[in-house]
């Protein structure tokens, strides 16, 4: 066993969510719309420097794991290596808590949304200043 804190969370949250031990309530999640931005190399500036580098992070993938990669992602679709790269991180690495949370809310037969927050710097962490910001003005939430 895998003790996380041994009375809450007893494994990782992962295995966790897989094994159904979560709180069975509907559940939205998101990211942020320019989640990988921060993670990408710049300078990776042509598809074969884009390509090495992913070969660095999949050392064992075969030629037909990085021609999904592009079938998913193609590169007519975003302005540059560097914006197809962010992206792609965004949803590797960023996305894929979110992904497994999601799928195991619903498969519980729960309502599940997800949203991509386009709004501030779109980078990773954008939401935090809308969502902990105080809101002294409490005419505000007369409004919601």
């Amino acid at each position: 066993m895998h003790q996380v804190d041994g009375d809450i969370i007893r494994d990782l949250p992962s295995n966790e969510f897989k094994q159904g031990h979560f709180t069975k309530v509907p559940l939205i999640v998101d990211h942020d719309g320019y989640e990988g931005y921060l993670y990408s190399n710049m300078s990776e500036n042509t598809q074969e420097l884009e390509q090495q580098g992913w070969e660095e992070i999949f050392p064992y993938a075969k030629q037909s794991f990085f021609d999904r990669l592009y079938q998913l992602f193609p590169r007519e679709e975003f302005n540059g290596t560097f914006w197809q790269r962010a992206e792609i991180w965004g949803d590797y690495i960023i996305d894929c808590p979110t992904y497994y949370m999601a799928s195991a809310v619903a498969d519980a037969g729960l309502a599940t949304y997800k949203l991509i927050f386009n709004a501030g710097t779109q980078l990773h962490g954008a939401t935090a200043p809308f969502i902990y910001a105080a809101n002294d003005d409490p005419s505000e939430s007369s409004r919601t």
